[in-house]
């Protein structure tokens, strides 16, 4: 017979490893909400929806270079621990080109194409477009 699994143990252990997301996690929640109702407060419904936009391309752009952080930890850890400290320098070197990279395409779109990408998210009225940056 199987001895059942110790379901306490296993919920403290995940809970004590993740408790730093979660709070994370919950701090956006409340930014958000907070964000929202200023903006409600002080601007219209136009002005949440602009930066409903701003906010939507922010998180995707966000998770882009994280990614790229999360790309380079086991190369990293690998060869740190295999003592090739060239080898961590060397991709050091390529993902901070690839941030500088991704940054200056990122704010070149949005610099060029403000428009078109407001577009992508919400119908561009006058109204939409004198609210946007």
């Amino acid at each position: 017979m199987v001895k059942p699994f110790q379901i306490g143990k296993a919920f403290q252990k995940i809970l004590a490893i993740g408790i730093g997301s979660s709070l994370l996690d919950l701090g956006t929640v409340f930014l958000a909400i907070i964000m929202n109702n200023q903006i409600m407060k002080y601007g219209s419904i136009t002005e949440l929806a602009v930066y409903g936009v701003i906010a939507t391309i922010a998180s995707l752009f966000q998770t882009l270079f994280c990614g790229v952080g999360q790309a380079i930890q086991p190369l990293v850890s690998a060869n740190f621990g295999a003592g090739k400290k060239e080898r961590v320098q060397s991709v050091f070197r390529m993902s901070l080109l690839t941030i500088l990279a991704l940054g200056v395409v990122f704010t070149s779109m949005g610099e060029l194409f403000p428009v078109q990408i407001t577009k992508l998210f919400i119908a561009a009225t006058p109204e939409v477009l004198a609210a946007s940056p």
